[in-house]
């Protein structure tokens, strides 16, 4: 059986094999896998599943147990809460490796250089408990880079859910990681979120210092407005897929995110309305 490549990234857990080599399902039809976590009443949802109820759990969702894999006690606790990282790394990789066994033999696993020698050990006994045939480690900048002028300096980004990853990769040979540096914090959660605020003030802003409100749409007296942007993909916030969504008491009517200029240049200021700005953020 050919060896699968096992792509460790909780913005999306890649896996590429078969012959021709292509990326595989790994969550059900799905070929990436969210390192996200949400414990209930039946069980822990991980991955897709779990990503997907993000908005609507903000406080129970889990999605730091692949940046800060390790073995403490979570600080979030529950009665339904997993004991620590490591065991939602275990249901996470146990889902994956359900769906992948029998497209291989063999695992090798492309990891974040930021992982130490610990976090590592963790992994493999994880998928050793698990059953999964880990042949090796590689950095995931060795995995994704090709050799180009060696005269020229190689960086490789990596963005994750809660930091980004810069790693200088040394020409000779052989491509060698020569050095890293990390950025806590400021992933792509980071990135969408405060791209989601600015669009909200933005459009709190015109609401009120503008006169021509959009003509394909009029807004009845007495009903309350809820003016949102829609999460789509995983529970994160995808530029390219937003929506603009109003509510009429029961009636709904969405607008794609290239209305949002539109909407901005010719809202007017609604007087005698009860009007609510929600981010599904909070």
């Amino acid at each position: 059986m050919p060896l699968i490549g096992l792509e460790i990234n909780d913005s999306g857990i890649l896996a590429a094999g078969d012959s021709p080599p292509g990326l595989l399902d790994l969550d059900g039809a799905l070929q990436e896998s969210p390192g996200f976590a949400l414990p209930q009443k039946k069980g822990l949802l991980v991955g897709k599943t779990a990503a997907d109820q993000a908005h609507l759990f903000p406080r129970q969702i889990l999605n730091r147990f692949w940046d800060q894999l390790n073995t403490e006690p979570l600080e979030q606790t529950g009665k339904y809460f997993p004991q620590n990282h490591a065991e939602i790394v275990y249901r996470h990789l146990g889902l994956i490796w359900q769906q992948l066994q029998a497209r291989g033999d063999q695992i090798v696993m492309a990891v974040p250089s930021f992982y130490d020698r610990e976090q590592l050990g963790l992994i493999l006994g994880i998928a050793q408990e698990l059953g999964m045939p880990v042949r090796g480690f590689l950095p995931l900048s060795l995995a994704a880079a090709v050799p180009v002028d060696p005269a020229r300096m190689l960086l490789h980004l990596d963005i994750h859910l809660h930091r980004i990853e810069v790693v200088y990769l040394e020409q000779g040979e052989d491509l060698t990681v020569r050095d890293s540096a990390t950025t806590a914090d400021k992933g792509l959660l980071r990135l969408y979120r405060q791209w989601v605020e600015m669009i909200a003030r933005e459009f709190t802003r015109s609401l009120t210092s503008r006169r021509d409100f959009p003509n394909f749409f009029t807004l009845i007296d007495g009903h309350d407005y809820i003016l949102s942007v829609s999460k789509i993909r995983g529970g994160l916030f995808v530029p390219e897929w937003f929506s603009f969504r109003v509510h009429f008491d029961t009636e709904k009517k969405f607008y794609p995110i290239t209305c949002l200029p539109f909407l901005l240049l010719q809202s007017r200021e609604v007087r005698h309305r009860q009007l609510r700005l929600e981010d599904s953020l909070q």
